[in-house]
């Protein structure tokens, strides 16, 4: 029993170690590791059982001896290790399927809601419904960008399989801007935070679809070459705007210790949130540049090993 567990955690470790080897993907890739480990599983089974059948088979030509009766009671032990095995890796599949497309779900009507709202106030009061909209939208915006924090864990844990340092970046990049926007009152009635939140939520509804689709076992091309191809200008454009948002904050944030009886909100802000953005100026620059590199080999990962599927 412990010689066929070490060779099936062998086998499923293999399959995983090559699996990895791929970048992106999300949950389609989780799924298929998962597919191929029932496959191995099933394969043992089936092995397990022909050797039962054997081992019946030279019991009752030996005239009963022992030989046939060991060999049955051997692939009986096998069959149940294998067994609990493959229930394990079907919960498996099914807890993570079922979790990732949840979690994708929800991110794409958040961003649907966010887009949608963002539209509708525009066409309905022009600049005027600006001023107001992050009162309108800034909540559920925050709570896609703190959900967004579980994608490290995500990757972390093997169920998407795409690199943590871009995504990190990413999340990052979002997550401090937007509390910068919830600190300062003065920035959350500048048209440049709507256009920040529209391609936001451009770049997010280009990736949250595909991968719904590739956990529905549905891949489009159409979509592919959106997510891997317009999605890297919309995000080299979101990161100037952020850069660009992070300046007009400056004169907002006094370098000096304001008076206790200062009634300007501007000059109630912490007084080292001044200096953290402006040292956050390369680093927005620096992941920027390494996030569009990383963007650019994924898509011709992609792209490419769909023409090699095609052919």
């Amino acid at each position: 029993m412990m010689a066929i567990e070490g060779k099936l955690s062998f086998g499923v470790k293999k399959m995983n170690g090559e699996q990895a080897n791929h970048l992106g993907g999300g949950g389609a890739e989780v799924t298929s590791v998962a597919l191929q480990e029932e496959e191995v599983l099933r394969s043992h089974l089936w092995l397990c059982r022909r050797r039962r059948c054997s081992g019946h088979i030279c019991g009752s030509a030996g005239g009963g001896g022992g030989g046939g009766a060991q060999v049955t009671s051997v692939a009986l032990q096998e069959e149940e290790v294998l067994r609990s095995h493959l229930q394990s890796v079907l919960t498996q599949l099914s807890f993570r399927h079922t979790y990732i497309f949840v979690y994708n779900l929800l991110q794409f009507c958040g961003h649907t809601w966010i887009l949608t709202n963002i539209i509708a106030r525009f066409l309905s009061f022009g600049k005027d419904g600006l001023v107001d909209m992050f009162h309108s939208v800034g909540l559920v915006m925050s709570l896609c960008q703190l959900l967004s924090f579980l994608e490290l864990f995500h990757i972390a844990d093997g169920i998407e399989k795409a690199r943590l340092l871009p995504r990190l970046i990413q999340v990052t990049q979002k997550n401090v801007l937007l509390m910068t926007v919830i600190l300062l009152e003065e920035l959350q009635s500048q048209s440049m935070v709507c256009l920040l939140f529209l391609l936001w939520n451009l770049q997010d509804l280009l990736r949250y679809p595909h991968e719904l689709l590739c956990l529905m076992d549905r891949p489009s091309v159409s979509m592919l070459w959106s997510r891997y191809t317009l999605w890297i200008p919309l995000y080299a454009l979101s990161a100037f705007t952020e850069g660009f948002t992070l300046y007009t904050a400056l004169p907002h944030i006094s370098p000096v210790s304001p008076p206790s009886n200062a009634q300007n909100s501007s000059l109630t802000t912490p007084t080292h949130l001044h200096f953290v953005l402006i040292g956050y100026f390369p680093l927005l620059l620096l992941g920027a540049s390494v996030t569009v590199w990383q963007l650019l080999k994924e898509r011709r990962h992609y792209l490419d090993k769909w023409n090699k599927k095609r052919k």
